[in-house]
């Protein structure tokens, strides 16, 4: 465990990239087993969980500069309307055809703060990806 200060972090890795993947549904119950875990620390104890990557985007192929907009907005309403987990049942293979493919890491956030809605602070589509940052507080 890394420390800043009295902050520690824990970072781990989702792979999204490269076989074997782990799968959308897999994903979803990672991050229900961290949220168990974080349960079971000191009530006084403050927890933020990120996950990261781009929205569609197909780096390092022919579809490059392709953004699926639409893919992403369909994510970023599940979001939103507090339905992160209908995002467990996207399929890898949906994953890599809307370029959504990082999306896992997002699953696997959304898996700990569960189905409470949240806020899309910025969209953009840039010349070659769908950036996204939104925010979800699944404290209680």
């Amino acid at each position: 465990m890394k420390t800043a200060g009295n902050v520690r972090v824990k970072p781990f890795h989702v792979n999204s990239n490269v076989s074997p993947r782990v799968s959308p549904k897999r994903c979803y119950q990672l991050g229900q087993a961290v949220r168990r875990a974080v349960e079971e620390f000191d009530k006084d104890r403050r927890v933020a969980v990120y996950g990261t990557g781009g929205l569609s985007y197909y780096p390092g192929t022919p579809l490059s500069g392709k953004v699926d907009v639409e893919a992403d907005q369909q994510i970023i309403r599940k979001i939103v309307e507090g339905r992160g987990s209908e995002l467990a049942n996207l399929t890898s293979r949906w994953l890599d055809e809307t370029g959504n493919f990082e999306l896992r890491t997002w699953i696997a956030a959304l898996g700990v703060v569960g189905d409470v809605p949240g806020e899309v602070l910025v969209y953009e589509r840039a010349y070659h990806i769908g950036y996204c940052v939104a925010a979800v507080d699944g404290g209680a």
